[in-house]
């Protein structure tokens, strides 16, 4: 299998995989009062509306060396659609400073069905453009982090994330770890 192949096969992967592979049924009330599931399965906290924006931004690493420019920073943005409490899709965007680096990636993200803390791993896929090779190319980024919803809609959270550019050329992968500060509508 080529690389193009496989990187195929990830990108398809992280776009269609597993969010209703992974999905639980809930409990019935079956003659229980509502609250006494609270905590059993049947029942969560939730939030009415489930679309969230959030603002990130932080330290923007070079993993190989490369002619770096600006700063070692990025900016960028996410909108997620929360599927479940635990299952959200989401569009990220980013550009980092030094690499000169714009992505616009889509995927899946997995948090853990705690609150207010709560715990996430995502698997984006998307194109990454180059400032400095004047390319584009098919990236991979898997994120981890954490964040706590405060007062009903306010996120705030730590991410990080290994941006991985496929093919050949210059354009090397990039750590990004930062703050986020979201809004869940």
């Amino acid at each position: 299998m080529d690389r193009r192949k496989r990187y195929g096969l990830v990108f398809l992967l992280c776009m269609v995989g597993g969010v209703e592979g992974f999905a639980q049924a809930r409990a019935s009330g079956g003659g229980v009062p509502e609250e006494a599931e609270r905590g059993l399965g049947g029942y969560s906290h939730t939030v009415a509306s489930r679309f969230s924006v959030a603002v990130d931004g932080g330290a923007n690493f070079v993993v190989k060396k490369s002619p770096a420019k600006g700063a070692p920073f990025y900016i960028g943005g996410t909108g997620s659609y929360w599927i479940t409490e635990w299952a959200l899709m989401g569009i990220h965007l980013n550009y980092a400073f030094n690499t000169e680096r714009f992505m616009a990636l889509i995927g899946p993200t997995f948090r853990t069905d705690t609150w207010p803390l709560s715990f996430h791993i995502s698997c984006k896929a998307g194109f990454a453009r180059d400032g400095q090779e004047k390319k584009s190319r098919l990236a991979v980024a898997p994120q981890f982090g954490m964040d706590i919803l405060l007062v009903e809609h306010l996120i705030i959270g730590l991410l990080g994330a290994w941006d991985l550019p496929t093919g050949k050329g210059r354009m090397p992968s990039q750590v990004r770890l930062g703050l986020n500060l979201g809004w869940r509508f």
